[in-house]
């Protein structure tokens, strides 16, 4: 990280105020994306949950205490998300800045996001728009041999840096997506 800010970077982008709120939207909409998970948890915890209170059963007892038990733990993770990442401090700024390396992205105000803890990156692509954005992927693997992509970073391309950003595409792919 302190090659990072010391300049030692593949991209640094800077983004005016209303570019900043737009990067902050489009990483916002990314973070709930990777949250569906609990939102479902959470869902599939009430269905169980009324199960075990409706069922006449004493034994019946057993389900409303895991899908409450299922309703805590994805209230707790949807809770604590906005926590982590870069979310809170970002939009607090006016404008920011990010330093894209090959192991990552640090975005200022914010914090560093590393590629490398969710597994290799399958894909660097670049979506058309509006607006433009560079979106990393990853693909993990289950134990049962099914796998599931990820996306890691969502970032806006700052209006003029089209052609920077095409090059950066390129030589992810090239250097990093393709080993």
């Amino acid at each position: 990280m302190a090659r990072l800010t010391r300049g030692e970077c593949w991209a640094h982008w800077t983004y005016d105020e209303q570019q900043w709120r737009t990067a902050d939207t489009i990483e916002a909409a990314r973070r709930r994306r990777g949250n569906l998970s609990a939102h479902l948890m959470i869902g599939l915890g009430a269905v169980i949950a009324v199960i075990g209170l409706v069922w006449d059963d004493p034994a019946a007892a057993t389900f409303g205490w895991i899908g409450g038990f299922c309703v805590v733990v994805g209230l707790a993770v949807v809770a604590v998300a906005p926590l982590g990442g870069s979310g809170l401090p970002a939009r607090r700024e006016r404008t920011g800045e990010l330093r894209i390396s090959a192991i990552g992205v640090l975005r200022r105000p914010g914090r560093y996001a590393a590629f490398a803890p969710t597994g290799p990156l399958t894909a660097v692509t670049l979506v058309a728009g509006p607006p433009m954005r560079v979106v990393f992927t990853t693909t993990t693997s289950g134990s049962d041999g099914a796998t599931q992509q990820h996306q890691l970073a969502d970032l806006l391309v700052p209006v003029g840096r089209e052609e920077e950003a095409r090059a950066l595409v390129q030589r992810f792919n090239a250097e990093v997506v393709a080993r």
